[in-house]
């Protein structure tokens, strides 16, 4: 095998550059779910005779485990649904996913506390703004209200989000019509709709003179 160009070797230590450091990240998120700053330690008198002082740290979670598992098991089997779409799309037979073991995402513990300080930060973001909107629109006002919280909703998620991805801000939801409305429309279809004997009642059938019936050519 020869050896590499320079162009090659640039492009290898980037990558490996970028597995190393992913590694020291994944390392350091998971050791903060023990961090002081995240966790209510407690000492507990143990070891052998019991007067070893023992600290417990309990992680201070913002989202509870059963969250993170129905969102992860949403996304897996969201991502099913595509991959099967998609070799509809071409013409290729997808193999079904098991219903009783289905693929299930896993979150460490460091991808938690990620997602937990990142929402912890843009509600913080979004009550500093909504102060702010209180402040200038109502300085009168004691409390923040649902007005003044909308506005710094939405001006926090028009400035974190409105370049990098596109997040639903308005949810919109239309009512289902109801059993008597669907039997009123059907009805009014009905209606509306002319039918095959009125059309054909008017007209008239000739009969084609010209028409004879072909002779039997066993006679």
């Amino acid at each position: 095998m020869g050896k590499p160009d320079a162009a090659a070797r640039n492009r290898n230590n980037m990558l490996d550059n970028g597995r190393r450091a992913q590694k020291l990240y994944n390392k350091t998120w998971n050791l903060a779910a023990k961090a002081p700053i995240f966790c209510k330690t407690t000492k507990v008198l143990g070891g052998p005779e019991g007067k070893t002082a023992i600290k417990k740290y309990r992680t201070a979670r913002l989202i509870n485990t059963h969250a993170y598992n129905i969102a992860a098991s949403g996304a897996g089997l969201y991502a099913s649904r595509v991959l099967a779409n998609d070799c509809e799309a071409v013409r290729l037979g997808a193999v079904k996913e098991n219903a009783r073991v289905p693929w299930s995402p896993t979150v460490s513990k460091g991808a938690r506390m990620v997602i937990e300080q990142f929402l912890c930060a843009l509600a913080q973001e979004a009550a500093y703004k909504a102060h702010s909107v209180k402040q200038g629109a109502s300085p009168g006002a004691v409390r923040l209200n649902k007005v003044h919280m909308r506005i710094g909703w939405d001006a926090t998620l028009a400035a974190v989000f409105a370049g990098d991805a596109l997040v639903p801000q308005t949810v919109v939801v239309a009512p289902m019509p109801s059993t008597e409305q669907q039997r009123a429309a059907r009805k009014a279809k009905k209606e509306k709709r002319p039918r095959a004997d009125t059309k054909m009642s008017g007209a008239c059938v000739e009969e084609d003179d010209d028409y004879a019936e072909p002779e039997d050519e066993e006679k």
